[in-house]
């Protein structure tokens, strides 16, 4: 996908966020999402967004929760985001 460059900060991955696909039970995938630039962080932090919410919703709590020296972990749930 690619991001329209007009776009508010707010709404784009931090640099150095990774997505991956995971297989499931039953079949499918769930996708992942990481943002973890510290080694030793303070806090690891997952992020489990509502029904109907991407992860991509939560990039500035993904930042915020960076500054604080936490590592940040989403997922997109079964058939929501892009999982499967």
């Amino acid at each position: 996908a690619q991001t329209p460059s007009d776009l508010a900060e707010i709404f784009r991955a931090p640099a150095g966020f990774a997505v991956e696909y995971r297989s499931v039970p039953g079949g499918g995938a769930l996708r992942l999402g990481s943002y973890t630039p510290y080694p030793s962080p303070h806090a690891n932090v997952i992020i489990g967004p509502g029904l109907n919410e991407p992860m991509e919703k939560y990039f500035e709590t993904m930042r915020d929760l960076s500054a604080a020296g936490c590592n940040v972990y989403a997922i997109n749930w079964r058939n929501q985001g892009g999982s499967t």
